[in-house]
């Protein structure tokens, strides 16, 4: 069955949002600084290894993962990484560096992210009854507060589940985790500053690849431990 998202004007956002990601990176352009893993650091000043900013970056990740994962933006996540990847390949076209190696690995976690559209359908309906924010509440319809202490409380009840073993909990925590590493894997491309742009090793999209792959599978797992217990318990 054709995926009733890509059916939405959102899809078509991100589809357009890709390609010109993709478009930017091979537009010509004069005083091009190459980048590729057999330099550790190209810019000298990348040596500082300073971490200014580091904790203000993980609690605003932090924060938009959240938001996310509890209010219907996730219908359009893959719409959202898309764009992003788009902002983050026309930066590196107008700070005039050419990072082959990144355009593969943006594409691996956009990949990711288009592929939360394909899981378990107990996890997408649990999305699906997440009516705690939306846009109508901005314009005074309710109260800002109340959603944000009911996604708080929703937070909470997930969590919980999960120090109880609950598997489908633990298949949400993980996903939070995934949407949490293309949220940073993105943002990061986009607010890094030029001096701490570091070029991308293969060993490193190696090591996306079979991270994102393991959360992948590990979810799937979860969420299915559910139907193998029921269909156990029914014999």
């Amino acid at each position: 069955m054709f995926p009733q998202f890509l059916n939405a004007p959102a899809a078509w956002i991100g589809l357009i949002s890709g390609i010109l990601g993709i478009i930017a990176f091979f537009l010509p352009s004069g005083d091009l600084v190459y980048i590729d893993n057999s330099t550790n650091f190209y810019f000298p000043e990348s040596r500082s290894n300073s971490n200014d900013g580091s904790v203000q970056f993980f609690v605003f990740l932090s924060f938009i993962t959240v938001f996310y994962s509890f209010s219907q933006i996730h219908a359009y996540f893959t719409t959202i990484a898309s764009v992003l990847f788009a902002i983050s390949m026309w930066r590196y076209k107008l700070l005039h560096i050419s990072y082959i190696l990144e355009l593969l690995n943006g594409g691996i976690f956009l990949l990711a992210a288009f592929l939360l559209n394909f899981l378990p359908q107990n996890i997408i309906d649990f999305w699906n009854q997440m009516q705690t924010f939306n846009s109508k509440d901005l314009y005074g319809k309710t109260e800002f507060s109340s959603k944000i202490s009911a996604i708080t409380e929703q937070i909470f009840i997930v969590f919980s589940k999960l120090s109880k073993g609950d598997y489908l909990a633990i298949s949400l925590v993980l996903e939070i985790l995934l949407v949490s590493a293309i949220f940073g894997h993105f943002l990061g491309g986009i607010f890094k500053t030029r001096k701490n742009i570091k070029p991308t090793r293969k060993s490193s999209i190696i090591f996306n690849i079979i991270t994102l792959g393991l959360l992948f599978l590990l979810i799937i797992y979860f969420s299915d431990m559910i139907n193998f217990f029921k269909a156990w318990n029914s014999r």
